[in-house]
């Protein structure tokens, strides 16, 4: 799972595909909008955010991560739902999961474009 924050003027949408290229060097070949917004706490500035949770196909598996992380790999649901710590993000990965299952469900995701 990729995440990040906003810059100054720049759409959400933007947000995700810089921050996917920025920590995976990867560009998303398609990019859907997943039915959950995550929510936690940051006690340093005593403010509740709220995240939208995007879903981003990409067409390699040619990773070139970036210097904020050390290390990555690709896993099966079942160790991703064991290694993510936040339950909010398990619960992402749990409607991601269904959707992909599911081809009624996965034709309602809303794409958006990715230029």
């Amino acid at each position: 799972m990729v995440t990040g924050k906003i810059d100054e003027g720049e759409s959400t949408a933007d947000a995700v595909k810089r921050e996917l290229f920025e920590e995976t060097g990867l560009r998303p070949q398609k990019l859907f909008v997943v039915p959950k917004i995550n929510s936690f706490y940051f006690p340093t500035n005593d403010k509740i955010v709220l995240s939208p949770v995007f879903l981003a196909v990409v067409n390699t598996t040619e990773i070139k991560i970036s210097d904020e992380h050390c290390e990555f790999k690709w896993v099966s649901f079942d160790e991703a739902s064991k290694l993510i710590y936040w339950p909010n993000q398990v619960e992402s990965l749990i409607i991601i999961k269904n959707y992909f299952e599911d081809k009624n469900l996965y034709k309602k995701l809303i794409e958006l474009p990715v230029k």
